[in-house]
């Protein structure tokens, strides 16, 4: 599955990975899945279970790694890529599931 990568203090990167135990190798444990929501379209986000902060049923803040990876299918499109690298993420457009 095609992934992007957002670390703290690192510009974002694009991988692909084999499977989700992959995902947990790179969050570092456990991990929470939330929808992520970007100009019309939806991604699934992964970050570790202790790391993000609830507000209401949004996600207020998220601490650490971030995987995002597309909603609908296992690759992501290099719009949606160029989207997310020049954008980043915008925290009030997470959804809890």
């Amino acid at each position: 599955m095609d992934v992007v990568i957002f670390q703290p203090r690192k510009e974002p990167t694009y991988s692909q990975l084999d499977n989700p135990k992959q995902i947990e190798e790179l969050i570092g444990g456990p991990f929470s899945e939330f929808k992520y929501k970007k100009s019309g379209n939806e991604y699934k986000a992964f970050c570790h279970q202790e790391a993000w902060r609830k507000h209401r049923d949004e996600v207020a803040a998220v601490y650490g790694t971030v995987v995002l990876t597309s909603s609908t299918t296992s690759t992501l499109k290099e719009k949606d890529r160029s989207l997310l690298f020049d954008h980043g993420l915008e925290i009030e457009k997470w959804e809890l599931n």
